[in-house]
């Protein structure tokens, strides 16, 4: 089911930067401004140190 308040965040494989916004059933890249990677861990763009982003999710 859709939340409109806290949509889903997914990473892209292979780019810290880059990550899917999901809602209304369709899927929206995103990329996180210049010196931020996305974190999976703490779902949002972060400082690369704070991200802790791996290019392998394991999918």
């Amino acid at each position: 089911m859709d939340d409109p308040i806290n949509p889903t965040h997914l990473p892209v494989n292979g780019d810290c930067r880059k990550f899917m916004k999901c809602y209304g059933g369709r899927a929206y890249e995103h990329e996180c401004p210049a010196g931020l990677e996305f974190g999976i861990q703490v779902n949002r763009c972060d400082y690369p140190e704070l991200a802790r982003c791996s290019f392998n999710y394991g999918w």
